[in-house]
């Protein structure tokens, strides 16, 4: 009987996902052993870690891979390609290592279909469809770096609101994605340039604008002293 090493993983976003919950991944994966007959070692979770990270830096990755180093293991099992590995590189890199052990990759879906790299044909696949799933991953990042350029162009909201705008309201008093400018931090902005320009250090125009209660924005929004470092950031911005 072959021994098995199920891996699961869900980042925060998807633990409320059907299909990708670890329940509904450790019913699958045990599912599947049960058919194969194989002898599930361990079951390793890694929840709420995003799959940018790689194996070694996850608290179940690397739990995975010293059983691998250590335990005699025949197979390691995961549902999808993307609960592994962060891209196709990294993919085919750490498999590459696993085949040299004599250690087998079993996935429930890549592409539609169950892989099984033990066989000449199953790695083979897993090659093809490494790199198709890192192409659309590009895409999809192209795409998303288009739509905050071309948003950023019209003047709408993308990530925190800069000082010295705000977003702008309808008739009935509902913000939008629109920005418009602060009156008050405009004037703010204004000062901080013209005590600049009269030779004053960053330091001592953070003190004297603290000194007014001409506050900044902290990350909640909350208001927040000026420091020299956000006096650079403000300056460096214009």
């Amino acid at each position: 009987m072959k021994r098995a090493v199920a891996y699961i993983r869900v980042s925060t976003e998807e633990q409320a996902t059907e299909g990708f919950s670890l329940e509904a991944q450790e019913d699958q994966l045990r599912a599947y052993c049960k058919l194969r007959n194989y002898d599930l070692v361990e079951l390793i979770p890694d929840r709420g870690v995003s799959a940018s990270r790689n194996l070694e830096s996850r608290g179940g990755g690397k739990l995975l891979l010293e059983l691998l180093a250590d335990e005699s293991i025949d197979v390691v099992v995961a549902v999808k390609l993307d609960r592994l590995f962060r891209n196709a590189r990294d993919c085919l890199n750490v498999t590459e290592q696993w085949d040299k052990s004599g250690v087998a990759l079993h996935l429930l879906n890549l592409g539609g279909q169950m892989l099984d790299t033990s066989s000449t044909m199953g790695r083979f696949f897993l090659v093809v469809m490494a790199g198709v799933a890192e192409m659309e991953s590009s895409m999809i990042a192209e795409r998303t770096r288009d739509g905050l350029r071309k948003k950023k162009e019209k003047g709408l909201r993308v990530g925190r609101i800069p000082f010295g705008y705000q977003l702008r309201t309808t008739p009935s008093g509902m913000p939008t994605d629109e920005l418009e400018k602060s009156a008050e931090e405009q004037r703010i902005i204004r000062l901080v340039h013209r005590l600049n320009h009269r030779g004053w250090s960053q330091r001592r125009i953070a003190e004297h604008l603290n000194k007014r209660g001409d506050y900044t924005r902290g990350r909640k929004g909350q208001r927040s002293e000026w420091h020299q470092s956000s006096i650079s950031r403000l300056l460096k911005r214009a």
